[in-house]
């Protein structure tokens, strides 16, 4: 038997039993409570967790980890704060668990979590599935020419500089900028969104600017990515690469305002040849690979 367990989140658990049911896995839905209590449900069955390795996962994996068979799946919610503040404790449970040679497998939901749960739990399998698919919410519009520029910066004064510089040559964009923790931006043309759930702004956006490399950066790159979308990508943010042979991803070294204007107008420029490309959804070449593999684990 297949148990489903959720950690709060409605959207990234509802999103998690979609990727099941597609997946062809048929699975029953219960408590935490019920399986932090352990007992007969863990044992000689899969369980799957879905949420964040937080204070919650902590105590259901000490319950688990006095079982003697059945597997475990962990989908790993995105949070954004790193390293893991328990994840020493959370390695103290899993090594025992690894003793005991049960079968664990880590499904991460952005590279970054990929990436960091991959070094701090090396001992466990680890595939990455973005499951943050935009096919989930709504149909595809076709990249507009006019429209707003989706960015992802701490702070405004980068933004309001690229503003400036992009006047100099009479271009004029509003730019949404998503979950900025500093003081607003005050530019009329910069615009403050937060959420946890960015695909809506994805509709009429005409490209995507990175310039921090956390969590949401990466589900706003990776939203863009799947939507067809070109994504500009700065600094830290440019080191990820599992999207390069899209060619909808231009990577700048230094987060100025002037170097980002030039790759603003140059990514503006070759629209109508990324509307070409933006014709069918971008196809992660990893992904039938790594559904697969947790269709044969789950079997």
């Amino acid at each position: 038997m297949i148990y489903l367990a959720c950690d709060g989140d409605d959207l990234f658990c509802w999103l998690v039993e979609e990727f099941l049911r597609e997946a062809g896995a048929s699975f029953e839905k219960v408590g935490l409570e019920k399986l932090a209590s352990g007992g007969d449900i863990l044992e000689d069955n899969t369980t799957i967790y879905a949420g964040g390795l937080t204070e919650v996962f902590l105590s259901f994996l000490k319950a688990y980890s006095n079982t003697v068979s059945g597997r475990l799946v962990v989908f790993v919610k995105p949070v954004e704060n790193y390293p893991y503040h328990l994840s020493s404790q959370v390695k103290r449970y899993l090594l025992n668990i690894h003793k005991k040679k049960l079968p664990v497998l880590f499904v991460e939901t952005t590279p970054v979590e990929h990436q960091v749960n991959s070094s701090l739990y090396p001992e466990f399998e680890h595939v990455l599935i973005p499951i943050f698919n935009v096919e989930h919410i709504f149909v595809r519009d076709t990249l507009p020419r006019d429209g707003a520029i989706v960015t992802r910066f701490d702070k405004c004064r980068v933004l309001e500089d690229l503003i400036l510089e992009l006047g100099k040559i009479g271009f004029t964009s509003l730019l949404i900028n998503v979950n900025a923790p500093d003081k607003p931006c005050f530019n009329p043309f910069i615009i403050d969104v937060f959420t946890e759930n960015p695909v809506s702004l994805l509709e009429k956006s005409i490209m995507g600017i990175i310039g921090v490399n956390d969590t949401l950066s990466n589900i706003v790159f990776q939203m863009m990515i799947t939507d067809s979308r070109p994504v500009i990508a700065c600094g830290q943010s440019a080191k990820n690469t599992r999207y390069d042979q899209t060619g909808l991803v231009v990577k700048v070294d230094q987060c100025n305002a002037l170097d980002l204007a030039n790759a603003v107008v140059n990514v503006f420029n070759s629209l109508e040849s990324m509307r070409k490309k933006g014709t069918a959804r971008f196809v992660d070449a990893y992904f039938e690979k790594d559904v697969e593999r947790i269709k044969s684990f789950l079997a």
